[in-house]
């Protein structure tokens, strides 16, 4: 929901800039879902919140979209991207802070990949990233929905992931 907040933070901080991180929301409603999230309920705050940060993409020039899907297949280069959009170099920048996480694996087990608690904090040369994130944590998750659970997200947030440039319902039904 910080999306929300945009338009105040551009009120209080004109020369500020936005970086609208976009993910797979079949990825973020599996996740949801596992915690109890009603899945139609994920489908309706995504297709707000993505509609949203389009939006303020279209209109704002200081507004950026990136992509979660960016950051875990090249995080080098996700970095190096997001540090020219904000206006920073990322030469000056020896270490960046990042919160280890569970991931899903392919079978929809959760395994921790780096430390020894389920949330922990590390320290990573930005050409160290890739140690620590997983490129198919996105299909390992959309796997976990069932088909029912795909054509119900589709039907209500279909469209706007295909604005996004993810796949159509038909594609993920005849992948998984």
């Amino acid at each position: 929901g910080l999306i929300f907040t945009v338009e105040m933070f551009r009120e209080m901080y004109p020369d500020a800039v936005f970086i609208g991180l976009l993910r797979n929301g079949l990825a973020i409603a599996e996740g949801r879902q596992r915690r109890g999230y009603p899945l139609t309920q994920m489908a309706g705050d995504f297709k707000i919140i993505a509609g949203k940060m389009l939006e303020y993409e279209r209109e704002m020039p200081n507004f950026h979209l990136m992509r979660y899907e960016d950051m875990v297949s090249d995080p080098p280069r996700f970095l190096q991207q997001l540090y020219r959009k904000v206006g920073l170099n990322l030469a000056e920048v020896p270490k960046i802070r990042v919160e280890s996480r569970p991931i899903t694996t392919r079978d929809g087990h959760h395994e921790r990949v780096q430390g020894d608690y389920d949330t922990q904090l590390f320290w990573y040369r930005p050409d160290e990233l890739h140690q620590l994130v997983k490129p198919d944590i996105n299909d390992n998750q959309i796997r976990q929905l069932s088909r029912e659970d795909i054509k119900h997200f589709m039907a209500i947030a279909g469209e706007t992931m295909e604005r996004l440039g993810y796949p159509t319902e038909y594609e993920y039904l005849h992948s998984y």
